[in-house]
């Protein structure tokens, strides 16, 4: 018996659906697939990368590395390379070191900076006498600070993490400015280090000022006006310090014990990249003897 026309129709429609949907299926397999392709290969350029910057990484920590070594850079073939980059931990001020004792010479040093990054009198003293409060060990307030509970118990304890200033109200004019994690730190040796200080911090010094300040870091810089970077200048004692500073024998024998030369605790940033993909690592290590110790790692 001949189909009807109709049903021959049907029949068509059928196939014709059919096709469709296999099209579809196979554009969406085709789409998935190179989903897969794509991630898998982000993935892996990710891994290179991270690869890279943990090369950047070990060359730095090498005890005869320093700024100068032309191997902290490195570019390869396919867009993939790493750049590693040295500075001193002690150009930070270590705040558990300036809150120790509550030597004056080191708040003086504290409030001079404070000031340079816009703080008022008040915000100053305030700043100085709240963190005091949060490390030491009683639960008396002082005549600027703060032994109420805020925003969480006070730690009554030395600062584990640069984060815990969030947590204390005082220290709001600070931690709401850009890059405030860059001018403290919990882990270099404690005294200001001329090798690698910006130019506010060694100025905040006291007797110092800008002028001197400005000098001597221009001088250290050297060309390039950078820190970090081949051309830098290294002091070779902290005699020539004095006379680049142009202060007397007894004034510069006021920064006794909070003026140092190339503490031995670096932070090292290394990016590496493969093709479009980038991975940073940020690590403290202690460069002192044949073995370094490192003391934070931290990947981007």
């Amino acid at each position: 018996m001949r189909a009807r026309p109709n049903q021959r129709g049907a029949a068509l429609l059928l196939v014709l659906w059919a096709l469709m949907l296999l099209t579809i299926v196979v554009l969406a397999l085709a789409r998935q697939t190179g989903r897969d392709l794509d991630t898998q290969a982000e993935d892996n350029s990710a891994l290179d990368a991270r690869a890279l910057a943990y090369s950047g990484v070990q060359v730095a920590i090498h005890p005869a590395c320093t700024p100068r070594t032309p191997a902290l850079s490195q570019d390869f073939d396919g867009g993939r390379g790493y750049r590693a980059k040295i500075e001193g931990e002690g150009g930070r001020i270590n705040l558990n070191w300036i809150m120790a004792g509550e030597d004056p010479r080191k708040l003086e040093i504290l409030k001079n900076f404070l000031a340079s990054k816009g703080l008022t009198f008040g915000q100053r003293e305030a700043f100085v006498d709240s963190v005091l409060d949060w490390v030491d060990p009683d639960s008396e307030r002082r005549l600027n600070g703060n032994e109420t509970a805020v925003r969480g118990p006070i730690a009554n304890q030395p600062l584990q993490d640069l984060n815990e200033l969030r947590q204390i109200p005082a220290c709001d004019p600070i931690t709401a400015q850009s890059g405030w994690e860059n001018w403290f730190t919990l882990l270099s040796q404690g005294p200001i280090d001329a090798q690698w200080a910006p130019e506010e911090l060694i100025a905040a010094l006291p007797g110092v000022g800008d002028n001197r300040a400005r000098a001597l870091v221009q001088f250290r810089r050297g060309p390039d006006a950078e820190d970090g970077t081949a051309d830098d200048r290294k002091f070779a004692d902290l005699a020539e310090v004095q006379r680049l500073l142009g202060m007397a024998q007894a004034d510069f024998q006021a920064l006794n014990g909070v003026l140092s030369l190339n503490d031995p605790t670096i932070h090292i940033t290394s990016e590496g990249r493969s093709s479009a993909v980038t991975r940073r690592l940020e690590v403290v290590v202690v460069k002192q003897g044949a073995q370094p110790l490192i003391l934070q790692w931290r990947e981007n």
